[in-house]
Formats: structure tokens, C-alpha cells, sequence
């Protein structure tokens, strides 16, 4: 994984570590008011698959996903190693997408654990 990214995939390491550390949460912490998406409280995300969460600047696209991947652990409705956190801040093109998609998809620990492994 590259350095850009495991600030953003803590949660690895322990649930705890990540709902400290993350730099979009610990943002959260300090404010008086604290937005909950209603998507949050939807089956939207139920079917595996790849979802892209698009919109403008500084819109709460990040920290709506960060609060969704906190809310999926503590709930244990999915194991860390099937959350893969990128942001698109370090992603210069389709290749290197592509790319980062096939080595999580190669390395993952869920696919192990779920084969029994």
C-alpha cells in the first residue's frame, strides 16, 4: 500500500487506532455540530461491489465515507482487510487506479479468510 494511503486505512491496524488517528475524523471530534448523511442509515451499499462517490470540492464526500467505514466496522459487518480507502487526491490516472485496484485485490486478507485459508 503506499504511504499516501494507509493514513487513510487505519482501521487496519485496529478500529480504535483509526477512529484516534484519521485526520477527517479527528477533525469531526472538534466541532460542535456534526452532520449524519442519511445514506448512512440506508442499504444503498449492501451489494459487494465498487462504488464511486462523485461531487464538488469540499462537499463532505471524504468524511461521509469515513464515517460509513467506521459505522460498517463497529457494526462488524464486513472485516478490515474488504475496505480499501483511496483518495482521489493521489490518483494521476486511470493506470494508476487500475493498478492500485489489482494489488489490493491480489493481497487482500478477507478473500483468505473467506476461502477458509
Amino acid at each position: 500500500m503506499l504511504p499516501e494511503l494507509e493514513l487513510h486505512n487505519l482501521f487496519r491496524d485496529s478500529l480504535k487506532h483509526y477512529l484516534t488517528y484519521d485526520p477527517h475524523l479527528k477533525k469531526l471530534r472538534d466541532l460542535a455540530c456534526v452532520y449524519q448523511s442519511p445514506l448512512l442509515k440506508t442499504d444503498n451499499f449492501k451489494t459487494p461491489g465498487i462504488y464511486l462517490l462523485t461531487g464538488g470540492r469540499q462537499t463532505g464526500k471524504t468524511t461521509f465515507l469515513k464515517q460509513y467505514i467506521s459505522m460498517i466496522l463497529k457494526k462488524k459487518e464486513v472485516v478490515p482487510g474488504a475496505v480499501y480507502f483511496i483518495t482521489g487526491e493521489i490518483i494521476n490516472n486511470h493506470h494508476q487506479l487500475r493498478s492500485l485496484l489489482q494489488q489490493f485485490l491480489e493481497n487482500n486478507s478477507f478473500k483468505k479468510k473467506q476461502a477458509g485459508l
